[in-house]
């Protein structure tokens, strides 16, 4: 090879190195999710993954609760859960008192039932409630309520792969009982 030509291919690629970079950062940042929803199905980048930030009054309600005032903050977050049965922090936070706190497996049952019939659609924190309406279930002793539920979300397109295996594992769980 000509030693001037060879000279060249190292200025230029010395020259270009950094904007290689750029390019590939800018592939790696802003094309890699849209590359993995075609390819594997949004497997790493579920579609339906996001969920608003908590309400400004749920500080105040985990402060109050923090303080050890279980009577007070159910209180409160009952008195939002009336005008919104959809919000996930709200029934999170509920379904958590009146679960380990409470032992109140009949109430935690019905306000999780009543948040997973309002919609077939399905979030990235909805797998939480999911498997805390299958622990109040089972201590309850309803285990064949708990293995229909488990059937019937593992069949819900909005899950993601990762949320399908929790719900499969707990389902080979059940079935050992």
């Amino acid at each position: 090879m000509n030693t001037g030509v060879g000279f060249l291919l190292i200025v230029g690629g010395i020259i270009l190195f950094p904007f290689m970079k750029i390019i590939a950062l800018f592939i790696a940042r802003f094309l890699s999710e849209k590359i993995s929803n075609k390819v594997i199905g949004g497997l790493y980048y579920p579609k339906n993954n996001s969920i608003p930030p908590p309400p400004p009054e749920f500080s105040d309600i985990k402060a109050v609760l923090i303080k050890g005032e279980t009577e007070k903050a159910l209180e409160l977050l009952l008195d939002i859960y009336s005008e919104n049965k959809r919000n996930f922090y709200y029934i999170d936070l509920l379904s958590d008192i009146y679960l380990d706190k409470l032992n109140n497996y009949e109430s935690t049952i019905k306000i999780l039932t009543i948040y997973f019939n309002s919609s077939n659609e399905r979030n990235s924190k909805d797998i939480t409630l999911l498997m805390k309406l299958v622990e109040a279930y089972q201590e309850s002793g309803f285990f064949e309520k708990a293995t229909k539920l488990l059937e019937d979300e593992e069949k819900n397109k909005y899950y993601t792969q990762k949320d399908l295996e929790a719900i499969r594992k707990k389902l080979a769980g059940l079935s050992k009982l």
